[in-house]
């Protein structure tokens, strides 16, 4: 797979033999709508009924906490010209693991309406980390779209179980909604009882046409 962010990937095989060099030159297409969080775009940090009293969604460049196992030291894109994701808050460098980590409630982030209305078979992809300390399974990270700019959810993914590292998420968005022009992604943190160490990141947010994705030959 050969994939960077604001590309659709491209899928093709390789062999590789032993002692030997084996290279392959791919051609990625951009994708319809990028944002790597580096510039603001309209997100909402937070909506009416969030009550979490720490690690409210922020844009910033995020400090690492627990030698960046729970909160990530580093964005998803590539360095170093991007450095900024969404982040559940940010405690003093060089902070404990608790310092602003999500507590006692949600936090919510909310995309500006992403206009999917000419897009063919939208295919929607982001990247994200969700560090749960808790095993009881009660803390969550949720992700929800919405076709009528926020009026009505679906959800499409939701994770209550620690994947503190980045990761590649893709839903097709016709499974969940129909695309219109008022497209919008909803993700949510959540500590609930009994409480523990919650930190969620968000970044590289992309859609594009299924059509883009490719698969090339073997040579």
């Amino acid at each position: 797979v050969a994939e960077l962010p604001g590309y659709a990937p491209v899928y093709g095989s390789l062999s590789v033999v032993t002692s030997g060099t084996a290279t392959r030159d791919f051609s990625l297409s951009a994708v319809t709508f990028f944002d790597n969080a580096e510039t603001n775009l309209g997100w909402t940090l937070g909506v009416a009924g969030d009550n979490a009293t720490t690690g409210q969604w922020i844009r910033a460049n995020p400090i690492g906490t627990l030698a960046g196992t729970a909160q990530p030291e580093d964005d998803h894109s590539p360095a170093p010209t991007d450095v900024v994701c969404f982040v559940t808050g940010n405690g003093p460098v060089g902070g404990g693991v608790g310092a602003a980590d999500v507590d006692n409630g949600k936090t919510t982030l909310v995309s500006p309406a992403l206009n999917m209305s000419v897009t063919a078979d939208p295919i929607l992809v982001w990247w994200q980390w969700f560090y749960n300390q808790n095993a009881a399974g009660n803390d969550t990270l949720l992700v929800d779209l919405s076709n009528d700019n926020g009026t009505t959810w679906k959800r499409a993914e939701a994770l209550n179980v620690s994947h503190g590292f980045w990761e590649r998420l893709q839903v097709r968005v016709l499974d969940y909604v129909t695309p219109s022009s008022t497209v919008r992604m909803r993700v949510v943190a959540a500590d609930l009882s009994p409480g523990g160490i919650v930190e969620a990141a968000i970044d590289d947010i992309e859609f594009y046409p299924s059509a883009l994705v490719v698969g090339v030959p073997d040579p």
